[in-house]
Protein backbone atom coordinates (compact mmCIF):
# COMPACT_ATOMS: atom_id res chain seq x y z
CA UNK A 1 0.00 0.00 0.00
CA UNK A 2 3.28 2.27 0.51
CA UNK A 3 4.89 3.31 -2.84
CA UNK A 4 8.16 3.97 -0.99
CA UNK A 5 8.07 0.93 0.96
CA UNK A 6 7.85 -1.08 -2.35
CA UNK A 7 10.94 0.61 -3.67
CA UNK A 8 12.87 -0.39 -0.40
CA UNK A 9 11.62 -4.15 -0.41
CA UNK A 10 12.58 -3.94 -4.06
CA UNK A 11 16.38 -3.09 -3.44
CA UNK A 12 16.47 -5.02 -0.05
CA UNK A 13 15.21 -8.58 -1.54
CA UNK A 14 15.61 -7.87 -5.54
CA UNK A 15 12.19 -10.31 -6.41
CA UNK A 16 12.28 -12.04 -9.42
CA UNK A 17 9.18 -10.40 -10.63
CA UNK A 18 6.83 -7.02 -9.14
CA UNK A 19 3.12 -7.17 -9.50
CA UNK A 20 1.66 -3.73 -9.48
CA UNK A 21 -1.51 -1.60 -9.25
CA UNK A 22 -2.11 1.70 -10.82
CA UNK A 23 -4.00 3.15 -8.17
CA UNK A 24 -1.50 3.91 -5.29
CA UNK A 25 -1.47 6.36 -2.47
CA UNK A 26 1.15 9.12 -3.03
CA UNK A 27 2.23 8.26 -6.59
CA UNK A 28 0.81 5.77 -8.89
CA UNK A 29 1.73 2.47 -10.37
CA UNK A 30 3.08 4.51 -13.61
CA UNK A 31 5.36 6.45 -11.74
CA UNK A 32 6.45 3.59 -8.99
CA UNK A 33 7.39 2.23 -12.32
CA UNK A 34 9.22 4.32 -13.57
CA UNK A 35 11.15 5.26 -10.57
CA UNK A 36 11.88 1.18 -10.62
CA UNK A 37 13.23 1.04 -14.27
CA UNK A 38 15.48 4.87 -13.20
CA UNK A 39 17.40 2.28 -10.37
CA UNK A 40 20.19 -0.16 -11.36
CA UNK A 41 19.26 -2.43 -8.79
CA UNK A 42 15.91 -2.87 -10.32
CA UNK A 43 15.65 -1.93 -13.56
CA UNK A 44 15.64 -5.47 -15.07
CA UNK A 45 13.00 -6.31 -13.11
CA UNK A 46 9.98 -7.50 -15.02
CA UNK A 47 6.81 -5.89 -13.72
CA UNK A 48 3.13 -7.17 -14.61
CA UNK A 49 0.57 -4.37 -14.01
CA UNK A 50 -2.94 -5.83 -12.70
CA UNK A 51 -5.47 -3.37 -12.50
CA UNK A 52 -9.50 -2.32 -12.51
CA UNK A 53 -8.55 0.36 -15.48
CA UNK A 54 -9.50 -2.40 -18.45
CA UNK A 55 -9.41 0.24 -21.18
CA UNK A 56 -6.83 -0.09 -23.84
CA UNK A 57 -5.39 3.36 -23.29
CA UNK A 58 -3.93 2.02 -19.63
CA UNK A 59 -2.83 -0.83 -21.09
CA UNK A 60 -0.59 0.80 -24.06
CA UNK A 61 0.06 3.23 -21.23
CA UNK A 62 1.53 -0.17 -18.85
CA UNK A 63 3.79 -1.59 -21.50
CA UNK A 64 4.87 1.85 -22.48
CA UNK A 65 6.12 1.99 -19.05
CA UNK A 66 8.41 -1.11 -19.36
CA UNK A 67 5.51 -3.22 -17.94
CA UNK A 68 5.65 -7.17 -19.70
CA UNK A 69 1.95 -7.72 -18.91
CA UNK A 70 -1.25 -6.38 -18.14
CA UNK A 71 -3.81 -8.08 -16.61
CA UNK A 72 -6.98 -6.44 -15.62
CA UNK A 73 -9.18 -7.15 -12.58
CA UNK A 74 -11.24 -9.15 -11.27
CA UNK A 75 -7.88 -11.18 -11.49
CA UNK A 76 -8.52 -15.69 -11.86
CA UNK A 77 -6.35 -16.64 -10.10
CA UNK A 78 -5.28 -19.75 -12.82
CA UNK A 79 -4.61 -17.76 -15.05
CA UNK A 80 -2.83 -15.04 -13.38
CA UNK A 81 -0.17 -17.77 -12.01
CA UNK A 82 0.08 -19.10 -15.21
CA UNK A 83 1.45 -15.38 -16.20
CA UNK A 84 3.41 -15.29 -13.61
CA UNK A 85 5.23 -18.44 -13.97
CA UNK A 86 5.56 -17.86 -17.61
CA UNK A 87 7.18 -14.67 -17.28
CA UNK A 88 9.17 -15.69 -14.35
CA UNK A 89 10.74 -19.01 -16.89
CA UNK A 90 11.66 -15.94 -19.57
CA UNK A 91 13.78 -14.37 -16.60
CA UNK A 92 15.50 -17.94 -15.42
CA UNK A 93 16.23 -18.76 -19.31
CA UNK A 94 17.52 -14.81 -19.86
CA UNK A 95 19.57 -15.11 -16.45
CA UNK A 96 20.90 -19.15 -17.88
CA UNK A 97 21.75 -17.01 -21.39
CA UNK A 98 23.59 -14.03 -19.60
CA UNK A 99 25.24 -16.68 -17.58
CA UNK A 100 26.12 -18.94 -20.61
CA UNK A 101 27.31 -15.51 -22.77
CA UNK A 102 29.49 -14.45 -19.83
CA UNK A 103 31.21 -18.18 -19.25
CA UNK A 104 31.92 -17.70 -23.08
CA UNK A 105 33.12 -14.45 -23.22
CA UNK A 106 35.55 -15.56 -20.48
CA UNK A 107 37.06 -18.31 -22.16
CA UNK A 108 37.42 -16.56 -25.71
CA UNK A 109 39.33 -13.52 -23.56
CA UNK A 110 41.55 -16.38 -22.21
CA UNK A 111 41.76 -17.87 -25.15
CA UNK A 112 42.99 -14.39 -26.52
CA UNK A 113 45.06 -13.93 -23.77
CA UNK A 114 46.95 -17.05 -24.17
CA UNK A 115 47.42 -16.49 -28.04
CA UNK A 116 48.75 -13.58 -27.48
CA UNK A 117 51.80 -14.75 -25.39
CA UNK A 118 53.13 -17.50 -26.63
CA UNK A 119 55.87 -16.94 -28.43
CA UNK A 120 54.82 -18.29 -31.86
CA UNK A 121 53.51 -16.27 -34.18
CA UNK A 122 49.62 -17.14 -34.48
CA UNK A 123 47.24 -16.01 -37.80
CA UNK A 124 43.46 -17.30 -37.69
CA UNK A 125 41.47 -16.85 -41.00
CA UNK A 126 37.72 -18.03 -42.00
CA UNK A 127 36.82 -20.45 -45.01
CA UNK A 128 37.64 -17.76 -47.39
CA UNK A 129 41.42 -17.31 -45.76
CA UNK A 130 40.38 -13.67 -44.59
CA UNK A 131 42.38 -12.81 -41.24
CA UNK A 132 39.89 -13.23 -38.09
CA UNK A 133 42.79 -13.16 -35.69
CA UNK A 134 46.67 -12.35 -35.61
CA UNK A 135 49.03 -12.88 -32.32
CA UNK A 136 51.84 -9.80 -31.82
CA UNK A 137 54.07 -12.12 -31.96
CA UNK A 138 52.82 -12.78 -35.74
CA UNK A 139 52.36 -8.74 -36.04
CA UNK A 140 56.03 -8.29 -35.58
CA UNK A 141 56.66 -10.66 -38.09
CA UNK A 142 54.77 -9.12 -40.58
CA UNK A 143 54.79 -6.23 -40.11
CA UNK A 144 50.68 -6.06 -39.93
CA UNK A 145 49.15 -4.65 -36.88
CA UNK A 146 45.67 -6.32 -35.94
CA UNK A 147 43.21 -3.70 -37.22
CA UNK A 148 45.10 -3.39 -40.68
CA UNK A 149 45.10 -7.39 -40.71
CA UNK A 150 41.50 -8.52 -39.96
CA UNK A 151 39.47 -8.99 -43.06
CA UNK A 152 42.66 -9.26 -45.29
CA UNK A 153 43.31 -12.40 -46.90
CA UNK A 154 46.26 -14.78 -45.72
CA UNK A 155 48.35 -14.82 -48.52
CA UNK A 156 48.52 -10.70 -48.82
CA UNK A 157 49.40 -10.40 -44.83
CA UNK A 158 51.90 -13.25 -45.12
CA UNK A 159 54.09 -12.44 -48.32
CA UNK A 160 56.15 -16.54 -48.80
CA UNK A 161 59.10 -16.88 -51.21
CA UNK A 162 61.39 -19.73 -51.48
CA UNK A 163 64.62 -18.47 -50.19
CA UNK A 164 67.16 -19.39 -52.53
CA UNK A 165 65.28 -18.93 -55.72
CA UNK A 166 62.84 -16.08 -54.84
CA UNK A 167 59.67 -17.97 -56.22
CA UNK A 168 56.97 -16.97 -54.58
CA UNK A 169 55.20 -19.98 -52.32
CA UNK A 170 51.59 -21.02 -52.14
CA UNK A 171 50.57 -20.44 -48.26
CA UNK A 172 50.28 -23.67 -46.98
CA UNK A 173 46.90 -22.31 -45.17
CA UNK A 174 45.34 -21.97 -48.54
CA UNK A 175 45.96 -26.08 -49.11
CA UNK A 176 45.39 -27.39 -45.50
CA UNK A 177 41.61 -25.98 -46.16
CA UNK A 178 41.64 -27.31 -49.39
CA UNK A 179 43.06 -31.10 -48.69
CA UNK A 180 41.40 -30.53 -45.17
CA UNK A 181 44.35 -31.74 -43.25
CA UNK A 182 47.44 -30.37 -41.47
CA UNK A 183 50.13 -29.18 -43.98
CA UNK A 184 53.53 -27.85 -43.06
CA UNK A 185 55.31 -24.90 -44.72
CA UNK A 186 58.35 -25.79 -47.35
CA UNK A 187 61.41 -26.27 -45.80
CA UNK A 188 63.53 -23.06 -47.65
CA UNK A 189 60.72 -20.49 -46.92
CA UNK A 190 61.11 -16.92 -45.99
CA UNK A 191 58.86 -14.41 -45.11
CA UNK A 192 58.94 -11.04 -46.09
CA UNK A 193 57.03 -8.33 -44.12
CA UNK A 194 55.31 -5.60 -44.49
CA UNK A 195 58.51 -3.22 -44.51
CA UNK A 196 60.30 -5.65 -46.52
CA UNK A 197 62.46 -7.32 -43.58
CA UNK A 198 62.80 -11.27 -44.06
CA UNK A 199 62.63 -13.69 -42.12
CA UNK A 200 63.13 -17.65 -42.47
CA UNK A 201 60.15 -19.00 -41.29
CA UNK A 202 58.92 -22.33 -40.45
CA UNK A 203 55.14 -23.22 -39.66
CA UNK A 204 52.04 -25.89 -39.87
CA UNK A 205 48.62 -24.84 -40.66
CA UNK A 206 45.68 -26.32 -39.63
CA UNK A 207 41.90 -26.73 -40.25
CA UNK A 208 39.45 -25.38 -37.54
CA UNK A 209 36.38 -27.97 -37.38
CA UNK A 210 33.52 -26.97 -34.82
CA UNK A 211 31.68 -29.71 -32.93
CA UNK A 212 30.05 -31.29 -36.14
CA UNK A 213 33.39 -31.59 -37.84
CA UNK A 214 32.89 -28.73 -40.20
CA UNK A 215 35.42 -26.56 -41.40
CA UNK A 216 35.00 -23.25 -39.89
CA UNK A 217 38.45 -21.68 -40.69
CA UNK A 218 42.16 -22.62 -40.33
CA UNK A 219 45.04 -21.41 -38.38
CA UNK A 220 48.67 -20.87 -39.15
CA UNK A 221 51.62 -21.24 -36.30
CA UNK A 222 54.93 -20.24 -37.55
CA UNK A 223 58.51 -19.40 -36.00
CA UNK A 224 61.18 -16.60 -36.60
CA UNK A 225 64.51 -19.23 -37.84
CA UNK A 226 66.67 -16.65 -39.20
CA UNK A 227 68.78 -17.15 -36.16
CA UNK A 228 68.70 -20.72 -35.84
CA UNK A 229 69.41 -20.85 -39.80
CA UNK A 230 72.23 -18.29 -39.74
CA UNK A 231 74.11 -20.23 -36.49
CA UNK A 232 73.57 -23.55 -37.99
CA UNK A 233 74.98 -22.16 -41.51
CA UNK A 234 78.25 -20.53 -39.53
CA UNK A 235 78.58 -24.42 -37.82
CA UNK A 236 78.65 -26.05 -40.92
CA UNK A 237 81.20 -23.43 -42.79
Amino acid sequence: SNPLEVIELCCTHLPSLILLDIEMPEMSGFDLCVKLKASELTKNIPIIFSTGHTTAEFEQKALAHGAVDFIPKPLHSGVLALRVKNHLKIVNQAQDLEAANYKLHAEKEQLHVTLSSIGDAVIATNQNLEVTFINPTAERLTGWTSSEAIGQRVDEIMKLYEASTGDKLINPLAVSLREKRTVGMALNAKLVSKTGTEFRVEDSASPILDSDGKMIGGVIVFQDKTDAIAMATQMSH
